[in-house]
């Protein structure tokens, strides 16, 4: 958008120096008393273009051969740079794994056993030569306290029963339970064929302890019988008795009450996913935090060790931790609040990742008391890592959008728009280009929205621009709609005299390998560049003058009778003009018109040059006009301080809308001079 009000004021500087010119009697009009006439000469001047824009840096001349001399209103905007900033952030990532004991550690189980003397099944006693007859006896008796468990529900496993015959006749034993003496209940059983047992030897038997519950006394009861000695006296030994000795083998426990020695450590090895359409080499957070929350029903003290390989600590060292989880609890939470300087890092360069692979395991120390402990009791871990923001990642990253705050575009055109209206103007070919850098190593679409603002209207752009990766790039918005978007304005009757363009970005839309700082940016500027090639219908420009009294005596003012201007122009600036006045007092009440109703005409008419098809001026009219102010007018117009013009204009051809040329080689010709009429005394 040219600057209208440079070139309207040419006008109304025309106005002011007819007030300055024409009216400047001199200081010799002391005569007798009669009515004269004084014909003087006010100006004889050829005005070019630039005496009327006066020196705006923001006008410039074109020097394309093309369009050479053509005035463009170019004014640049930096914009204000959008950085990544916050937007480089990863999902929540978070996982749970629970981890049972699997195996029970119980101390070693020793061999217990129950003692039946010779004397429990007859009348016998060891340390003589005696005869043992036949009998058959019921036995029931205690083995030792087990002294490795409480009691033991056993998965599976083998109790072991050996039989020692330490009496000099073969022995039989049937119908045996093992039984726990507590409550009964069978831990083993025999009800087959009787066991014979020779004199001085021993045998075994074995029964299951799947799904056993064991209690730490147990009895033994069952039939032992014996054909004796066949009538035969034989040598008894002093300690002849049975021994029978069982022991616990291959065995798993479901669940054990007992003081434990330390457990065996259990480690688990797992990964997670970081994100299903993100991989990276690597990565390097700004903001973020880890929590762990950590349920134990182990009636155990529980070390808990924790590492991820693939996050490092600011050292490069994988990130690993330690913690101490007392004794069924819940809920036992431990957080790190900031992992600001940590990675994410692949094993190998190159390599890209998408899952992070950690382990952790648990074990315990020995306990000093009894504890209950069962395989189904675990620890459960749940960690998440959390608010991530990264300031740096590298590799596969997933399409991200950031905000584009907004920035103002402004076109200076002082206050023209309280002054100037038209029903509609048409620019030629206007544009604004924007250059924007990039310092981001992936393309970027920048969706943007360019917001217009008159004093009346408000209009939007959707523009979209693909930026390639580390890039200085030059777009015309000419090709997204911006010179009609400029122009719906002025068919309007408005000036766009504001600009904010906003919007979003996205990075890496094309979903390739690169990487991205929250330090990039992209920056850069817009260049209006207005041509001066335009058509105005309906135009109209109004503005207050403040006019001297030139020094005149009140008595020289009185004397004047009446004022005739003469005005000669020839015109090559493309534009018709029309121009008329009011003189004013202090307070803006009308005093006369300029020119005055008795005139031929009531507005001064500068005619358009003749224009050809591509807008520039071919040839140009001379035009003569009068204006006459008569007694009371000229002495009101030269004692009023304050004159209204209000000038009309179009371009030719007159409601075209057809745009012309405004180019440093236009000027306006213009001869004044001036009668003036007045009494000498």
């Amino acid at each position: 958008m040219y600057k209208p009000n440079l070139i309207l004021s040419a006008i109304i500087t025309l106005s002011v120096f007819l007030v300055h010119g024409c009216i400047e009697p001199t200081d010799q009009f002391i005569a007798p008393s009669y009515d004269v006439e004084l014909n003087f000469p006010i100006t004889d001047s050829l005005f070019i273009i630039d005496d009327f824009l006066g020196n705006d840096s923001n006008l410039v001349a074109s020097t394309d051969l093309d369009k050479l001399g053509l005035l463009y209103y170019i004014r640049t905007n930096k914009i204000d740079p959008f950085y990544v900033k916050d937007n480089l952030t990863l999902k929540n990532i978070e996982t749970s794994n629970s981890t049972s004991l699997e195996a029970i550690t119980i101390k070693n189980t020793p061999y217990i056993k129950a003692y039946i003397g010779i004397s429990d099944l007859l009348p016998v006693s060891g340390g003589s030569d005696a005869i043992v007859p036949p009998f058959s006896s019921t036995i029931n008796t205690n083995f030792k306290s087990i002294d490795n468990f409480v009691s033991a529900d056993f998965e599976s496993g083998n109790m072991e029963m050996n039989i020692n015959n330490n009496m000099p006749v073969p022995i039989e034993l049937s119908n045996i339970i093992i039984k726990n003496s507590t409550d009964g209940s069978i831990v083993g059983e025999y009800t087959g064929s009787p066991i014979v047992v020779a004199p001085y030897d021993s045998t075994n038997i074995n029964f299951s302890l799947a799904n056993k519950h064991v209690n730490d006394i147990l009895e033994i009861e069952g039939s032992v019988s014996s054909e004796g000695s066949n009538g035969e006296t034989i040598p008894i030994p002093e300690d002849a008795h049975l021994l029978v000795t069982l022991r616990f083998t291959d065995f798993i426990l479901d669940k054990v009450t007992t003081i434990l020695p330390e457990q065996d450590g259990i480690q688990v090895d797992r990964s997670i996913v970081i994100n299903d359409s993100t991989k990276l080499e690597t990565a390097i957070f700004d903001e973020g935090n880890i929590s762990f929350v950590i349920d134990n029903s182990i009636d155990l003290d529980v070390n808990l060790w924790l590492q991820i390989q693939n996050i490092k600590l600011p050292d490069g060292s994988p990130y690993t931790e330690t913690f101490l989880v007392k004794r069924s609890t819940n809920n036992q939470v431990f957080q790190i609040g900031s992992m600001k300087g940590w990675k994410v890092e692949s094993n190998n360069p190159g390599e890209l990742i998408n899952e992070l692979k950690y382990s952790f395991r648990i074990s315990s120390d020995a306990t000093n008391d009894e504890r209950t402990i069962s395989q189904t009791d675990s620890v459960n871990v749940h960690f998440s890592i959390s608010n991530v923001v990264l300031s740096y990642a590298k590799g596969l990253i997933k399409p991200t959008s950031f905000d584009i705050s907004p920035s103002e575009l402004n076109i200076d055109l002082g206050n023209i728009e309280d002054k100037l209206s038209f029903d509609s103007l048409f620019i030629n070919d206007p544009s604004i280009k924007l250059k924007i850098n990039s310092s981001i190593n992936f393309d970027v679409i920048l969706n943007g929205k360019i917001t217009g603002y008159s004093d009346n209207i408000t209009k939007e752009l959707l523009i979209t621009l693909d930026l390639p990766a580390m890039v200085q790039k030059e777009f015309d918005l000419k090709d997204q709609g911006m010179s009609e978007f400029i122009n719906s304005f002025m068919k309007s009757g408005s000036i766009p005299t504001r600009f904010v363009f906003s919007g979003e970005g996205i990075i890496n839309p094309n979903y390739v390998i690169g990487s991205v700082s929250k330090f990039d940016s992209v920056a850069g500027s817009t260049n209006f560049e207005l041509p001066l090639e335009l058509g105005i219908a309906g135009g109209s420009f109004k503005d207050t003058v403040f006019v001297d009294n030139l020094n005149l005596t009140e008595e020289q003012i009185e004397s004047i009778h009446s004022i005739l201007l003469t005005i000669v122009t020839d015109n090559k600036i493309p534009m018709n003009l029309i121009m008329n006045g009011s003189v004013v007092d202090i307070n803006g009440d009308l005093l006369t018109k300029i020119p005055p109703s008795y005139n031929t005409s009531e507005y001064v008419q500068i005619d358009a040059p003749e224009v050809n098809s591509d807008g520039d001026v071919i040839s140009s009219t001379p035009y003569t006009q009068q204006i006459e102010l008569r007694s009371a007018e000229a002495i009101e117009f030269i004692r009023s301080p304050h004159l209204i013009f209000s000038i009309m204009f179009d371009t030719p051809p007159p409601n075209s809308i057809k745009a012309v040329k405004f180019k440093t080689s236009n000027n306006i010709y213009f001869k004044i001079y001036g009668k003036i009429n007045y009494r000498v005394n």
